[in-house]
């Protein structure tokens, strides 16, 4: 008899984990990146052709503010030490957004850049949305969020950049995460 519930404590116990790990992975789909600034960022444009592109990082700013829940806080402030780079012109390389960290000596991030490509994004066939989504997708770095590869998060390389404009379930679940 003590055999028997035991067993059925047992089964019952593991087949309780295995689903627990089910709905954990089901919502904890993120990387924790260690480049990663803060909870709060600030930033400006690093140019005039930057500034013209204002609204779409307003925007990208904006979603990650507002979720609900939200632990982070990112905004414009011509005082910060981050920047921002958007432009058509061709860097050279076929990434659509590349976020920089700068560390001091003890290696914490004193300080980033990001960069959107927009001759790249266009050239791929993307909509302005996507300055949006890519510039959204490099706030998560500094938000200390790493890189998916597929998947609809918007830090998934794979996800769609003219409809996936904010961060989704996973990409909120790992800034409240990091940022308790």
């Amino acid at each position: 008899m003590a055999t028997s519930v035991l067993k059925a404590s047992l089964s019952l116990g593991i087949c309780a984990a295995l689903a627990l790990g089910r709905v954990q992975a089901a919502t904890t789909d993120w990387k924790h990146y260690a480049g990663g600034y803060g909870k709060t960022i600030t930033y400006k444009w690093a140019d005039v052709e930057s500034a013209s592109y204002a609204d779409n990082v307003d925007n990208a700013a904006v979603r990650w503010n507002t979720f609900a829940g939200s632990p982070v806080l990112a905004f414009d402030s011509s005082h910060s030490a981050n920047t921002y780079q958007v432009g058509n012109q061709n860097f050279g390389y076929t990434w659509y957004g590349l976020y920089t960290p700068y560390t001091n000596f003890w290696g914490r991030v004193t300080s980033f850049l990001i960069q959107i490509n927009v001759y790249q994004l266009m050239l791929d066939g993307c909509d302005m949305a996507a300055v949006e989504s890519s510039m959204a997708h490099e706030m998560g770095h500094a938000f200390a969020l790493g890189d998916l590869e597929d998947g609809p998060q918007l830090m998934s390389h794979g996800r769609n950049r003219d409809t996936t404009l904010g961060p989704q379930d996973g990409d909120q679940t790992g800034v409240k995460s990091i940022w308790k």
